[in-house]
């Protein structure tokens, strides 16, 4: 592309993106993301951590005024949780859904089952099956029931796909039980808050077509062996110089959504910092439609009920190196968040 076309297009970006935000905004009359997803009855999350709050409570006022809905980022893991066996540790957990229940925000738990975040004495436990299905149960019901009318949904089992779908994920659980530990780990939730909405969560079923079957497959046999999972959340992180069309995000959420599944996003961003030749107004216009094409195709599926950004400003997100959030570093709204805004606002 020539130095004048690159330049044109940039310009173009710009202008673009001016134009959307000053439209945007005078829709929006003011309002924030929340105020506008609250509207629209739709769930719009982010991870945040307790130890990521700062003194001027700059970080909260974002998390609280532009989120309806939080993931506690690791305050709920395994290692977290239950650090020594039968010792449970519920003080960083009860800070995080204590600030979420003073501002009124959904709580998605994340999460009960992980191959990752887990503390030495589980991950290189010696086990019988008997054994670690009963650790498994007693620290599943624990945290569930601890959180039973304050956590209205969680992540039950996490990433048990291999990375591009070629079967199960290797872990302790899948080597010690077998297979089946899945059903179980939904089972031992549901037995402890048969009113929590229970999803299994992994990542690049957009993506990666081997995966996106064996995902489909996996749950639609769950279901049919009576098995309480209800919902399915998608982990998608994403690259500005590789966007994914709307097509392909919906047609994999309204596949999901045809077991009768509830849907979510929950676990979203994409770089703006990549590929690094490109002007920084060119990335961060990619990556506003990448957000936009993303929460489009989860609003143009009904089943598609939450979107949840993985992080609340670039400076704290675990990415912090790619720029991937609609915040910037200190708490700035990006082109992003009003691509992510103005799509929310224009949806049905």
């Amino acid at each position: 592309m020539s130095r004048f076309l690159s330049t044109l297009l940039v310009l173009g970006l710009i202008l673009s993106f001016s134009a959307s935000q000053l439209c945007s905004n005078a829709l929006a009359k003011g309002r924030t993301l929340r105020q506008v997803a609250t509207s629209k009855h739709f769930l719009i999350g982010s991870a945040g951590s307790i130890w990521k709050f700062t003194p001027d409570g700059s970080y909260q006022n974002t998390l609280s005024t532009q989120f309806n809905m939080l993931t506690p980022e690791n305050e709920l893991k395994w290692f977290a949780t239950e650090p020594q066996q039968g010792k449970f540790d519920f003080y960083w957990g009860d800070k995080i859904v204590a600030f979420a229940q003073q501002n009124n925000m959904r709580i998605h738990g994340h999460t009960l089952v992980w191959f990752d975040s887990l503390p030495a004495w589980v991950k290189n436990g010696t086990f019988t099956r008997d054994e670690l299905i009963a650790v498994m149960k007693n620290h599943i019901q624990t945290v569930v029931s601890h959180y039973k009318g304050k956590i209205q949904e969680w992540d039950v089992v996490n990433e048990a796909i291999e990375h591009h779908g070629n079967g199960l994920r290797d872990n302790i659980f899948l080597r010690v039980i077998g297979p089946e530990y899945i059903a179980m780990a939904f089972q031992f939730a549901h037995e402890a808050d048969p009113d929590a909405v229970l999803f299994y969560n992994d990542f690049g079923t957009e993506n990666w077509p081997i995966k996106s079957d064996f995902q489909y497959n996996l749950l639609k046999g769950l279901l049919k062996q009576g098995v309480p999972v209800n919902a399915v959340g998608l982990q998608m992180h994403e690259y500005s110089d590789n966007p994914i069309p709307v097509d392909r995000y919906r047609k994999e959420l309204q596949r999901l959504g045809s077991l009768g599944l509830r849907v979510g996003v929950t676990e979203f961003d994409a770089s703006s910092k990549e590929p690094q030749k490109n002007p920084l107004a060119m990335r961060l216009g990619v990556q506003a439609q990448t957000y936009a094409n993303a929460v489009s195709a989860c609003r143009a599926v009904s089943a598609c009920k939450s979107f949840t950004i993985w992080g609340v400003n670039d400076k704290t997100t675990h990415q912090s190196d790619l720029a991937p959030v609609i915040f910037d570093a200190n708490n700035q709204p990006k082109p992003a968040y009003t691509s992510v805004l103005r799509t929310v606002l224009r949806s049905k």
